[in-house]
Parts: structure tokens; sequence; C-alpha cells
């Protein structure tokens, strides 16, 4: 008769230990049925073996003591099958059978020493071969208690063991060593299955428990709604989906998804209830996450839907106390207020019931009724299903331990870990599933291509630490500007997608982009900072502007770079002729590359004079590419296309090399004093690789330093200021000289000015052009003049087309020009012979004028 336990609802760990003792005890004497006649015959046949070899006067004693020994032991075990054990007596059977098992082991054991004949090798090691094996025969049975195996299995081997080792000759010491090997080998195999026993016995009794638990709350709330007709048939209704969930398997067998399936589905016809959302906390209790949405009939089990518990500690702590959390109406009651804005506000929850999730004595999570629509009263019945819904679900849960490292690396692949939304392969995934609903149904899709406005500023200025906390919360405003059904996903950086499926009109399109654009640029607070940003969206539509994902998602972000261009901060729909737009730019970025490549590119020269002496005393490099259909094109048809593709690096890199060649050849045929201008792009001063390569180009070509001057304009050496300060003066610590170029078109601050490590300024040819006619720009000129001079700084004017303008240059002490006055651009190869060319007819105009 195995121990009759009767369990409580509720069992603390000292009762849950006392059952596992009890289940011990009954497999101990259940598994040594027929061990006892068995022991005793292999005790019968191994005195027969040793009969004659140690004599009748040794081996008959021993005999019967073993078979005294298993006789009481039957006899002990016959009484515990015939007899009722209650629970608490099973200390007392469990003491007697380990008893009996030291007795057993010291007759096996002094088998050792008296079975062990001096003389007899062959006769010894089969003494110890019948020990071990009985040490091994007795692993399944006794392992269940692991000390009494140990008890058994030492007493048992160790005397035949240690007589070995004391022989001392090698064949019983190799002997010996083996029985210890084999013991120990025995002791680990014991040791395992123990764990694993105890481990199951205390799952079983967990779930045993567990289910009579449940069992008693079904039976209560049966008979406790039996006095009132409708709240009986409604016990009925709830009784039936809870006998049906304790025999679901996928509840038993700790199948999360479907069990979190099946549940909802069963909350959701029993309570009447059309919207049933399930959460779990996250391991560090930071946030609750989403796991499973059913919504009229549709499961979700990836809403992507993440409440900070920081946010909503005061929903969070009346879990902690409550076996329900019921709210009648959520836009009045306060409790809620913190969880309302975040979550039941956008998907119009009018009242809920929830019930939390309760495992190991932790709350992990939650399931949640809500109710769309008029506010609605909870029964008490209602509660009551609901928390027996959390049971099942933290029983499910108990159950998964298995599936747990599965869901996990599941979620990895699927999520953004920063925002919790759904990430590219999720994305990718959403936009099938919708592009075949939308072909099923015929009902409208759009695609939305969301990308943040110059977020690279916030990561520059106030950290990555910071931008990620600009992300997470745009992330949620965007799940805030859509419907339930909509798909918010991340696909890396800045980037966002909004898939928008069931569309009636494409009014509903205009009006989700309207209010994302609104609700982006609302400020963002973070600590000491405000953070105000704003985004781009472009749309595709499908299937006019694409019928597979890869086409909607490529035109959708071409329609989102038409938005950028047209100031940022607005949506754009795609249409065909930005398509041809993006393929022509493809295009065009394609024959750049090749020109890089294949030579096409090269460098023109526009002489600088200095009007003073008549003499011409450098250059500005000027790129030229000679497209192969277009002839020569000036930098402004490729310098944009490069900087946006990062093709600029390579070609300001060619452009520096080719004019610091070409200037150290002039100035060993022309004059060793010659220098070169060289621009330097946005683009490339954005690289910050400035520095490092002008002092691999000076070393290369040999080019005296301080006859290099590089040119930034205005408006990049105002951008980010004091970074670039710092960046200025790393270059002029080489020994270059640097030009200050279109001054006057950009925002410049004067005190910027004064700290730059500017040379030279440079008046733009803006300027310059109607000096004749402008009185206006003349000022402007003549003030940057007075400027330069004041601040002890070289002034070029740039763009001198007449005479006119000559003349009043020279006027205002500006001697150093350059433009088609003197000359044009000139290739590298007629530079030179130029250059000898105009020094002469310069000298006759300087003749001519001081005459």
């Amino acid at each position: 008769m195995s121990i009759a336990s009767v369990a409580s609802p509720k069992i603390s760990n000292p009762e849950m230990e006392e059952k596992v003792r009890g289940e011990i005890t009954n497999l101990l004497y259940t598994y040594s049925r027929g061990i006892h006649l068995a022991t005793l015959t292999a005790a019968t046949l191994l005195a027969y073996v040793f009969y004659r070899v140690v004599g009748p006067e040794t081996v008959l004693p021993w005999l019967g003591y073993v078979g005294m020994v298993e006789l009481s032991r039957g006899f002990i075990a016959r009484r515990f099958y015939h007899a009722h054990v209650a629970i608490e007596d099973a200390g007392r059977w469990l003491n007697l059978y380990l008893v009996g098992n030291v007795f057993s082991a010291i007759g096996w054991g002094a088998a050792g020493f008296i079975l062990f004949p001096e003389t007899s090798t062959i006769h010894q090691v089969l003494t110890a071969v019948v020990l071990v094996g009985v040490a091994a025969i007795a692993v399944p049975i006794l392992s269940i208690s692991f000390g009494s195996y140990v008890t058994f299995a030492l007493i048992a081997s160790g005397p035949v063991t240690v007589n070995l080792l004391w022989q001392g000759d090698q064949s019983s010491s190799i002997a010996g060593g083996i029985c210890i090997v084999g013991i120990s080998l025995l002791l680990a195999i014991a040791w395992r299955m123990h764990n694993d026993v105890v481990d199951a016995l205390r799952a079983r009794l967990a779930y045993a428990d567990i289910a009579e638990e449940f069992d008693s709350e079904v039976t209560t709330r049966m008979h406790a709604e039996a006095t009132l007709r409708k709240g009986e048939q409604r016990g009925r209704k709830q009784s039936y989906y809870l006998l049906d969930l304790a025999r679901e398997e996928s509840i038993s067998q700790g199948d999360l998804p479907a069990a979190l399936k099946v549940i909802s589905e069963k909350a959701s016809q029993a309570i009447s209830c059309t919207r049933i959302s399930i959460w779990f906390m996250e391991p560090d209790y930071a946030e609750f996450r989403c796991t499973h949405l059913y919504d009229n009939g549709y499961h979700d089990s990836a809403p992507g839907i993440v409440l900070q518990t920081g946010q909503n500690a005061r929903f969070y702590r009346r879990f902690e106390r409550m076996r329900t959390f019921a709210v009648v109406d959520t836009r009045e009651d306060k409790r809620v207020g913190d969880f309302m804005q975040d979550y039941l506000y956008p998907y119009r929850v009018t009242s809920l019931l929830g019930a939390p999730i309760r495992v190991g004595g932790r709350v992990r999570g939650l399931i949640v009724h809500e109710h769309v629509g008029f506010p609605r009263q909870w029964s008490r019945d209602e509660r009551m299903f609901a928390s027996s819904l959390a049971d099942f679900i933290a029983l499910a849960v108990a159950s998964s331990g298995r599936l747990q490292a599965q869901e996990q690396l599941r979620h990895l692949a699927n999520y953004d870990k920063l925002t919790g939304l759904p990430n590219r392969a999720m994305f990718q995934d959403r936009i099938s599933h919708a592009i075949q609903k939308s072909r099923r149904t015929g009902k409208g899709l759009a695609l939305l291509f969301v990308d943040l406005d110059r977020f690279k500023n916030i990561n520059d200025s106030l950290g990555h630490q910071t931008g990620d906390r600009v992300l997470r919360t745009i992330a949620k405003r965007l799940v805030r500007c859509v419907r339930g059904a909509d798909t918010v996903a991340r696909l890396g950086g800045d980037e966002f997608t909004v898939i928008l499926d069931d569309l009636e009109d494409v009014d509903m399109i205009t009006m989700v982009s309207d209010r994302i654009l609104e609700t982006v640029f609302e400020p963002i607070i973070l600590s000491e900072n405000e953070v105000n940003i704003s985004c781009s969206i472009g749309v595709a539509h499908y299937p006019n502007d694409g019928d597979t994902p890869e086409s909607l998602l490529q035109n959708a972000d071409i329609a989102m770079y038409r938005a950028k261009e047209h100031g940022r901060n607005n949506y754009q729909f795609f249409t065909d002729d930005m398509h041809i737009k993006a393929m022509q730019h493809l295009a065009r970025e394609n024959e750049l590359r090749k020109a890089l490549q294949h030579g096409e590119l090269s460098v023109h020269y526009q002489p600088q004079v200095d009007t003073s002496t008549g003499k011409t005393t450098g250059v500005e490099a000027l790129v030229r590419w000679n497209h192969p259909d277009e002839g020569m094109l000036p930098p402004a048809d490729f310098i944009p296309l490069a900087e946006e593709t990062g093709l600029i690096g390579p070609l300001g890199e060619f452009v520096l090399r080719e004019a610091c060649a070409m200037a150290k050849s002039l100035q060993k045929s022309v004059d060793p004093g010659f220098h070169v201008a060289v621009n330097l792009s946005f683009g490339q001063f954005q690289m910050r690789n400035i520095p490092s390569l002008v002092k691999e180009v000076l070393k290369k070509t040999k080019l005296p330093a301080k006859t290099l001057m590089l040119e930034i304009t205005e408006s990049l050496a105002m951008t980010d200021a004091e970074s670039n300060l710092q960046l200025l003066h790393e270059i002029k610590e080489l020994g270059v000289k640097l030009v200050l170029d279109d001054f006057g078109t950009g925002n410049s601050s004067l005190s910027y000015l004064r700290k730059f490590p500017i040379d030279i300024l440079k008046i733009d040819r803006a300027f310059i052009k109607d000096l004749e006619t402008d009185q206006h720009d003349a000022a402007i000129a003549r003030a940057t003049i007075g400027l330069a001079k004041s601040l002890n700084l070289e002034i070029v004017a740039e763009g001198v087309e007449t005479k006119y303008q000559y003349d009043w240059l020279r006027k205002e002490n500006c001697t150093l020009m350059q433009g088609y006055y003197f000359s044009p651009a000139i290739p590298a190869e007629e530079i030179e012979l130029w250059l000898q060319g105009k020094s002469e007819s310069k000298k006759k105009k300087t003749k001519a004028s001081k005459t």
C-alpha cells in the first residue's frame, strides 16, 4: 500500500519536502519488490562458489547472516504494502528501510574480507567483480535516496577494494584501482538519477497541487452561482471553458503561444469581450510587453506594444496587491492615469478587467479584458473567471521552461531591442501579409516611410544615449498615431515604416501623415534639454506604386527624399516622375564612379593676379568632368552628387594631389613662391581626415606648405563652429594658408571670424557682379575690404569680369583678383605657356598704367 497523502490547497516548502520524502519512501519499497529473494539467491550462489575455497566454517555463517537480513527486510516490505501509511509516518518507514539497507551492505561488505582468499588471485578478482556488480545493480533502486546508495556502495565495495590495494602486487593494485573508478562512476550516475527523480517528483506534486486548487476554485464558483439562474448559466458557461482549459494540452506541455491563443479566445467568449491582451514583464521588471492580442477574432502574437513600469508605477502596484483589477470607466478613473495616456486612450478602451499572472509568488504579467464602447460593470463571477484565466497562464508559463529559450530567440530575431517595434525582418513579413490581404479583400494599402530630419545633429551634440531616448519616444508617438491593426516598424537608425491596411480612401493616409508630422514635432523633454525634431514622410500606395514589398519600400523611400528636397517636415506621395528622377540620379552616380575610375576628371586652373605688380602669383584649382556624351561639365553639376553619394572623398583627394603636383612643377619653372588654392567641400570637411591627408600629399609632392591655400566657405565654417574651429587649427598647424570663401553670403559671426585661424578673405562674386549698378553691393564689398584690412587679413576678389570692376577694386586697395577679366580656368597642360605669355602682356599693361 502506497502512502496516502492529503494535500491542502496551498503548501509551504516544508510540506512539499515532506510529500517528496513520502514519494521517495513509496518508490524505495515499490522498486524493492522481489529484490530480497534475488539478493538471497545471489548470496547462495556466491557461497557455493567459495565453499571449498575458504571453507564451510566461514561461508555458512556469512550466508546465514545475509539470509536473516534479507528475510527481515522482506517482512518489513510486506507490512508496508498492506498498511495504510499517513504521510506524516513516512519518515519512520523510510528509516526502517535505510537501517535494513545498512545491514544488507554490512553483509556484502563482510564478503570482501570473508570471501577473499589470499592465495587465489582469480577468486579475489571474482569477489571484487561480484561486489561492484551488486553496487551497480543497486543504482536504479537506491539512487532514489542518494544517501542510502552512498552508504550501501561504500560499505559493500569498500573492504574488497582495500584488500586488493593492500596486496601490493601490480595486478591487485590495478583491480583495486578499477574498483575505485567503477564505484566513482556509479556514485555519479546515482547522483544524477537522484536529482532527476526528485525534480520530477516536485514538478508532479506542484502540478497536482495547482490542479487541485483550480478544481476547488471551479467547484466553489459553481456552487456560489447556483442561487441565481442567470448567474448559474454564466457559471456553467465559464466552468465549461475552464474545464476545457484544464484538458488543454498546450497549457500542460508549456506551448505558451498556443496556450495564450486558446486562453484569449475562451476569455473573449466567456465574458463577451472582443479584445483581450496578455502582457509579460521583462526579466529586469523595467517594462511590460504585450505578447498576445486577440481583437475581434484575430490573433496578433507580436503587437509590439511596450509600457514602462516606472511611468505606470501606480497602475502596476495595484496589481501587486490584488487578485483582479476592474475599471468601469477609464476616462474618469484616476487610478489608471498613466496607463490611460500610454495605451488605453490610443486604443479607445473605455472599461477594463485585469488579473495578474503570478509565477513563483511574483507578478510576471497580466491578462486584460478590454471593453470598447460604453462603460461596463464587471460582475463578481467575471472577476473570478479572469483570475482563473491568469492562473492557467501561470501554469503554462511554469511549464514552458524548455521553450523559453526558443521564444527569446524568436523575439530577438523579429523585434528591435531599442524601441520594441517590429524590426526589418518582421516588417517584411507584415507587409507581405498585408499585400496578400489587400489582394484578397480589395481594400487599400499604403506604406509610409518616415525619416527623422537632422537626427545626426542630436547624436553629435547631445550624445548617442540621448539619441536613443529620442528614438524610443518617437517610436511610442508613431504607435499612438495609428490604429491597433496597423504596423509601425523600425528599419534601423532613424528610419521607421508604417503599414496602413484596410483603407477606404486616400483621406485616411493624409490624416495619419498629418498626425505623425504634428505628433513627432512636439517638444521632447530630456532632463535639462528640450529637443524639437521633425520628420519627412514618403507614401507609396498599393498596387499603383508597387505590388511587392521591395517595390513599395523603394518607392516610399524615393518619395521621402522628395519630401526632404521640399524643405523637410512634410509628406510626399510617390509619382512616376520621382521614379524617373531616381533612375536618372542612380545613372548619374554610376557615371561619376566610372569617371573616377577611367580618368574622365581633370583639374583646370584660374590665375590669381596681384594687380599692384601685374604678376600672376598663383592659381585656384577647379575640377572639371569631361563627360563622354555631354562634354565638359563644371563642378556645380556633379559636386553635390559626389557629396551625397560619398564619392567626395576620393574626388577631393584626386584634386588635392593633382593641384599640389602642378604647383610644385610651376614653382620649378616659373616662380618658387607660386601658390595654389584648393577648395574643400562640405563632405570633405565632415570626414575629419583633412589634416592627415594634406600632410601626406605635401610630403609626397614636396610642395612647401606655405604655398598651399585651402578654401572653405563661410557656411561650412559656421556649421558646428566650435568643432570646426578645432579642425581648422589642426590644419593651420601644418603651415598651409586658410581662405574664407564666399564671405558675406552666410551667417557668419564676427566673434568666430576673429577666432578662426583665417589668412585670407575672399569677396563673393555676387557682390562684385553689380558693383556698377547696385550701391548696396558696393557698400558690402567696401566694408569687407575694410574689415579684412583691420583684421590684418589679405583680401581677394573673385568673379572680376569688367574694366569697371577692376578699377573700382584697385581704388579700394583690393589688389588680388581673379576672374574672366584676366582669364577663365584653363587646362593643366596650357597653364605654364599661358603664364609665360601673360607675364609679358602684364608688363606692358603695368608700364602703360604708370605713364
